[in-house]
């Protein structure tokens, strides 16, 4: 077996995964720094409400409100409907976003969680870190190899490695991303005054819109 042969063997036997236990390396870098809470967990977090204005002719302005505060607090809006509008915020800043909400009228519905994805996230870390070493190990390989067998046999698995590689980062990002900025959803509803008998079917839509309008 040749010098190049064993280095090669060598390069490609290197880990791909995360050992169990291992912690994130501090070189791994993404575009959007994920934020742990007091605890160390890493979050995302969501929320979404039912906003009750007095009139349909509303909406408009309501969204433009809505649209309004998550740029007043350095987010974007994902998307916007005729009755519905979904934005992101920085993280710390999501109490701030739904008390404002609030104070635009009366919220019918409402729901706040998160999912922590601490897990996942030092996972990634750990097995982008391990391609990187063997990106930069094929890489040697390449620079050493002085026969064109071995150079295309070095460069193709190089060519997959950083392939991998470049999707495990881009989920590293959104993962971040989703840890960074919060998500709302908020849906408009017009204001209604059911008579007595109404109030019982008006009570039901509420009980099970969730079950539809949330996919």
């Amino acid at each position: 077996m040749t010098r190049m042969t064993t280095l090669l063997l060598i390069a490609l036997a290197w880990p791909l995964t995360a050992c169990g236990g291992a912690s994130m390396p501090h070189h791994v870098r993404t575009t959007i720094p994920a934020q742990a809470d007091a605890d160390g967990r890493l979050l995302a977090r969501t929320a979404r409400l039912d906003l009750e204005v007095d009139d349909e002719d509303d909406f408009g302005q309501a969204l433009d409100d809505l649209e309004a505060l998550a740029k007043r607090l350095k987010g974007h809006v994902v998307s916007r409907s005729q009755d519905r509008m979904v934005f992101k915020v920085p993280a710390a800043t999501l109490d701030e976003a739904l008390k404002a909400v609030q104070g635009m009228g009366e919220i019918t519905e409402s729901w706040v969680g998160a999912v922590d994805v601490t897990a996942e996230h030092t996972d990634l870390g750990v097995r982008i870190a391990n391609l990187e070493k063997l990106q930069g190990r094929l890489r040697q390989l390449v620079d050493q190899a002085t026969d064109v067998k071995t150079i295309l046999e070095v460069e193709k698995e190089l060519g997959r490695v950083t392939t991998e590689l470049e999707r495990l980062q881009a989920q590293l990002r959104l993962l971040s991303g989703r840890v960074a900025l919060a998500e709302v959803t908020v849906a408009l509803e017009e204001e209604v005054s059911p008579g007595p008998i109404g109030w019982v079917g008006y009570g039901l839509y509420h009980g099970v819109k969730w079950l539809f309008v949330w996919d």
